[in-house]
C-alpha cells in the first residue's frame, strides 16, 4: 500500500497480490485548505471537476464512476516531521448519485509508526 499526502490532496494505491485486485483513490480537501484536515467532507463530486467543497475518486481494478456522488470521513490522521505517517478514513460514492453505494475503509500507517 502506498500513501502520499500532497498539500490538499491525499492519493492512495493498494495493491493485493493474492486475489489480483488494485484500487486506487483520490481524496481532495476543501480548496482554501492547504493540508488535511480530519472531519466529514459531504456532497462531493469527482476530484477532476471544479469544485471548491473538495472531491474524491476511487478506482477498484477496470471499475471506474465517472460522474460520482459521495462522501469521506477522516477519522484520524498523525504527521511526523511534516509526513504523514498514521490515516484511518472512510468514504462512499454512488455513480450518478444512484444505484449501490461503493463503500470502504482505509487504515494505514508508515511501517514504524
Amino acid at each position: 500500500m502506498q500513501v502520499k499526502a500532497t498539500g490538499n490532496q491525499l492519493s492512495i494505491l493498494a495493491f493485493d497480490p493474492v486475489r489480483a485486485q488494485t484500487m486506487t483513490a483520490s481524496f481532495r480537501e476543501t480548496s482554501g485548505l492547504t493540508s488535511m484536515q480530519e472531519g466529514y467532507y459531504r456532497d462531493l463530486r469527482a476530484v477532476g471537476e471544479q469544485s471548491g467543497a473538495g472531491g474524491l475518486d476511487v478506482t477498484v481494478n477496470t471499475w471506474q464512476c465517472t460522474t460520482l456522488v459521495g462522501w469521506f470521513v477522516i477519522d484520524r490522521q498523525f504527521y511526523f516531521q511534516g509526513s504523514l505517517t498514521i490515516i484511518d478514513l472512510r468514504f462512499e460514492l454512488r455513480c450518478g448519485g444512484f444505484g449501490a453505494p461503493l463503500r470502504g475503509q482505509i487504515h494505514w500507517a508508515e511501517s514504524g509508526a
